[in-house]
């Protein structure tokens, strides 16, 4: 069904009320976004934020249980070298 004069004449009133009711709540900056958009914003990228950081702090404190393992099993394999060489006359 193509689209007909009537509702062309029609979209056009609609959008006509919209931006009158936008000039007249907002004024000159009829593009403005409401203070609560701002907020809802803000708030998920510092929740985004929060998580990023967490996740690094997480992965930091795996790292050095991984390297305090490791470090660990290095002075016990010297200490057993160092029993063997002594063992070995």
């Amino acid at each position: 069904m193509p689209y007909a004069y009537d509702d062309q004449l029609i979209d056009a009133v609609a959008v006509r009320r919209k931006r009158l009711l936008a000039g007249f709540l907002f004024g000159v900056k009829r593009t403005r976004t409401i203070w609560q958009d701002r907020v809802s914003t803000f708030m998920g990228s510092l929740i985004l934020a929060v998580v990023i950081c967490a996740v690094c702090v997480a992965i930091a404190f795996v790292m050095a249980i991984f390297r305090t393992e490791a470090l660990k099993q290095q002075q016990q394999q010297q200490r057993y070298a160092t029993v063997r060489a002594t063992e070995t006359p």
